[in-house]
């Protein structure tokens, strides 16, 4: 029987896969990495469901010699920057991918980092367990409701971080390569984006990376047109943000502060290695958790299983790469 190899750790119980396999008509013989005797199955597997991002050139050649009967990845996640698919088209793979499946996670943090910078909440968090409870020693927070929101990228995240900032009360301005009707139906405006960074009150990054394109867009020239009581929210890619000069920024007041949920070398903070943003008390830090709710990752298992059924039926829906001899 054919197999198919689920890498990584996801939210469904081995039943509830095998249930969702049969679901979706994939007659495909469940198996897990974390298994030592999943070892003899090797050989069948002709998909494997990828929850880590990292598949270089070497890995996807692993696979391919201890799985010769491979012939479709579904990697269960949004970004594949880390993917090699000239390594996967060479060996012939379909691979497919999971869009949006964290859209309203992520748009929610956006929402909550927001707040928690305004209100100042990881301070007051710090001052009521230190048993410093002197709401005259606290410095005011900033309401939310009437603020300008500048939203850059509204795409599906985008969109969703819109209506959720209009629903609180907010004005919102965008710019974005596609303009969507929607957002201007629900109120938006389109501008230029160096105006979004001018009239923003809240910065919001909702953007793809794009080599040459929005790679460090919010750089020294980009906050210095920002105002000095702005703060920035960041969610999306790391790389959108010129990390230095942001900490620069904030440390001499250009903008008033900050959420992060991404960060340029995720491995290395995590080692300890210094960050400018670490110690400045106007930074709301969160560690790369906008896409981890239950739902989401739930979301995103199914989504995952969902993309087998579609490359057996050759559907192009959330296809990254498909080999010539099917198409």
């Amino acid at each position: 029987m054919k197999c198919a190899l689920f890498i990584g750790e996801f939210p469904l119980t081995p039943d509830a896969i095998s249930e969702e396999l049969i679901r979706n008509g994939c007659d495909y013989l469940p198996i897990w990495d974390s298994q030592p005797s999943s070892g003899s199955h090797l050989r069948d597997v002709e998909v494997i469901v990828n929850r880590p991002h990292a598949a270089d050139a070497k890995v996807i050649e692993r696979w391919c010699n201890q799985s010769p009967e491979l012939k479709m990845i579904s990697l269960a996640f949004t970004g594949y920057d880390d993917v090699d698919l000239g390594a996967c088209e060479s060996r012939g793979l379909h691979v497919y991918y999971c869009p949006d499946y964290s859209t309203p996670s992520v748009a929610e943090l956006t929402v909550a980092l927001t707040l928690a910078v305004l209100r100042r909440i990881p301070a007051g968090d710090e001052n009521v367990r230190a048993g410093r409870f002197d709401t005259g020693g606290v410095q005011p927070g900033i309401e939310l409701a009437g603020k300008t929101i500048g939203i850059l990228g509204t795409g599906t995240i985008g969109m969703h971080s819109s209506r959720l900032f209009r629903a609180l009360g907010c004005q919102v301005i965008g710019s974005s390569r596609t303009r969507r009707q929607e957002f201007i139906d629900m109120g938006g405006v389109y501008l230029d984006r160096d105006d979004v960074l001018r009239l923003a009150d809240v910065l919001v990054l909702h953007l793809a990376l794009k080599e040459g394109a929005t790679r460090q867009i919010i750089d020294a020239r980009a906050l210095r047109l920002m105002r000095p009581g702005a703060i920035l929210i960041n969610t999306a890619r790391a790389a959108l943000v010129d990390t230095v000069s942001l900490a620069s920024a904030l440390t001499e007041g250009r903008i008033a502060g900050a959420g992060i949920d991404v960060y340029d070398d995720e491995k290395a903070l995590l080692g300890g290695t210094e960050n400018p943003l670490l110690d400045l008390p106007n930074v709301v830090l969160t560690p790369h958790v906008g896409f981890k709710t239950h739902e989401s990752l739930e979301r995103l298992t199914r989504m995952a299983i969902a993309n087998i059924a579609r490359w057996r039926r050759n559907d192009p829906i959330n296809r990254l790469l498909a080999s010539a001899e099917q198409d």
